[in-house]
């Protein structure tokens, strides 16, 4: 069984994003940001266990842990590599010379 989709958290992502955005572009003093990107992972943390509890319904948890990292990779992978190769290619930014480092994900 697939997680429910719950409308009210992309509201509150967008609240975190704004938080975060309100900190870098209008920072008198007050600092929003931490409060977005706390909000941010508490939404990620309860998404991700929400999904692997849907799994370890019908899976063991190995095969939950291996069916969810697999859906990440392939859902995460394509557009990381094609970016690092359009830095790479166009020089966009002055990306990092050694790709590889990001390629491998050897860098922060």
């Amino acid at each position: 069984m697939r997680p429910k989709y719950l409308p009210r958290l992309d509201g509150l992502r967008a609240i975190s994003i704004f938080l975060v955005l309100a900190e870098h572009f209008y920072s008198h003093g007050y600092e929003f940001g931490g409060y977005g990107v706390t909000l941010f992972f508490v939404i990620s943390g309860y998404l991700i266990t929400s999904i692997l509890v849907s799994y370890a319904e019908t899976l063991s948890t190995a095969d939950a842990a291996k069916k969810f990292y697999l859906r990440r990779a392939l859902r995460l992978a394509p557009p990381y590599y094609l970016c690092i190769f359009l830095v790479t290619t166009f020089n966009i930014n002055m990306g990092r010379p050694p790709w590889w480092i990001d390629a491998l994900y050897l860098s922060n």
